[in-house]
């Protein structure tokens, strides 16, 4: 069993689309679930599910674990702190394996200096067959936040946390050498991601879950099959604050975004809200009546915006390919599929 902690994937991508959550087999565009084998679901079903949590989140899985794992049904869940890790891999047999990955494109410019290219970071349900092969099963691609991004593309910084000091160099010179088990480990242990926390991954296991049960497959055609989206018209969108830090790739500076503009053309009631104050509302139930939750994430290229209530009921994706940003449009665009989805 490939041991996720210490070798994370780099290989080269081909210009595609990417479903931010694909139940089955990855097809090789990276766009739609495959069928899973019927005899390696079997095996799946007889394991253990494991997922590694950072240090920093430990308490949100110490004291919500048996809540989050309600949510998980088709095997047996276990939330364990990352430092228990090598204890798990000592019976891969017995375990199936959610975990991160990681693929990078690494180029060269003209003069010969090597530079990363392209970063993408999934969350992948790892188990294996009666071969003993690894198999990913399913894959939920993640938004890295914005220091982490950088982080990963140059990460030969010491300290990635200091704002002058994301850059070092040209602005297009990296490291020789793209140092993955320098990477894994930040991923592991320091990376925050804007479409998963404890809340969201409760969301995103009892989604994947049933359509494992149901044997169902999905990809980056599937939208919410729900028709819900309209009580968005008379309740409140809860925005992480995240959303509200610009980064130019131009001039490398970060800036706040003026509220006002930036949510100018979307016509209904929400309020701002830190990460944390989200988690609660998830996991807790805390202030979550009548609200309804943005998931938003920037994947190398593609940029995804969902939308969820804190039970997990989703109401809304856009994807838009080749847009690396958040700007007014976005609301612009959810305004008015609130307002179609409104009016019947």
């Amino acid at each position: 069993m490939q041991k996720l902690y210490y070798a994370v994937l780099l290989a080269a991508l081909t210009a595609s689309l990417n479903a931010q959550l694909i139940v089955g087999v990855p097809d090789n565009k990276v766009m739609n679930g495959k069928d899973i084998n019927p005899e390696t679901m079997l095996l799946f079903k007889t394991t253990k599910t494991v997922f590694f949590y950072s240090e920093k989140d430990a308490p949100y899985y110490e004291e919500y674990g048996s809540k989050i794992k309600k949510n998980w049904t088709i095997n047996q869940l276990i939330l364990a702190p990352l430092s228990e890790a090598n204890e798990y891999y000592k019976s891969p047999e017995e375990y199936s394996f959610l975990g991160y990955n990681m693929n990078t494109v690494v180029k060269t410019m003209d003069n010969g200096t090597p530079y990363v290219a392209a970063v993408r970071i999934y969350l992948d349900l790892i188990t294996h067959n009666l071969d003993g092969e690894s198999e990913i099963i399913t894959r939920l691609v993640l938004g890295p936040d914005i220091k982490d991004l950088i982080y990963l593309y140059r990460n030969y910084l010491d300290d990635p946390t200091i704002e002058t000091n994301f850059w070092k160099g040209d602005k297009l010179s990296s490291k020789s050498k793209n140092d993955l088990a320098l990477s894994s480990n930040y991923i592991f242990t320091k990376a925050e991601f804007t479409n998963l926390y404890p809340g969201t991954l409760s969301i995103y296991l009892k989604q994947i879950s049933e359509l494992l049960e149901d044997e169902q497959t999905c990809g980056v055609l599937e939208k919410p099959k729900t028709e819900s989206l309209a009580k968005l018209a008379t309740s409140t969108l809860v925005i992480p604050e995240g959303i509200l830090t610009d980064y130019s790739r131009w001039t490398q500076q970060f800036s706040e975004r003026d509220e006002e503009d930036f949510f100018k053309h979307y016509h209904y009631d929400y309020e701002i809200r830190s990460m944390e104050e989200i988690n609660n509302m998830i996991l807790e139930g805390k202030n979550a009546e009548g609200k309804y939750i943005l998931v938003p994430a920037i994947s190398n290229t593609d940029q995804y915006m969902n939308v969820y209530s804190p039970s997990g009921e989703w109401i809304y994706k856009n994807m838009d390919v080749f847009d690396r940003d958040y700007s007014s449009k976005d609301f612009k665009k959810l305004s008015k599929a609130i307002k179609k989805a409104a009016k019947g």
